[in-house]
């Protein structure tokens, strides 16, 4: 599988990687909201319905890790509590081995 991505300059890369898709395909989920997605339209942060229903996005984000985390050694998904908007740091370690961390505004 492949899918594409930025890299740190803007610019539009190809990512083939097994665990970099997974890694790619969970910042994208945590960005949208539910039926955003093609392949996991059933999850996301609803941020419109999480505000009328008193639900916190806490709740989603749990939903989110227990999808994710198959694919992963080790996945920790923390809130960036002084950031002025939701923001969440991504701490995953990737079958391999290799240890990556992302922040996700």
């Amino acid at each position: 599988m492949k899918t594409f991505g930025f890299d740190s300059n803007g610019n539009i890369v190809t990512v083939t990687n097994a665990d970099e898709v997974a890694l790619l395909c969970l910042i994208h989920t945590i960005k949208t909201n539910p039926r955003e997605m093609p392949f996991h339209n059933d999850i996301g942060i609803p941020d419109q319905e999480s505000v009328v229903a008193q639900v916190l996005p806490t709740y989603h984000m749990n939903i989110i890790i227990e999808r994710f985390k198959k694919y992963f050694d080790d996945l920790k998904i923390t809130k960036i509590e002084d950031y002025p908007k939701f923001a969440y740091q991504i701490d995953v370690t990737l079958k391999n081995g290799t240890k990556l961390t992302r922040i996700v505004k």
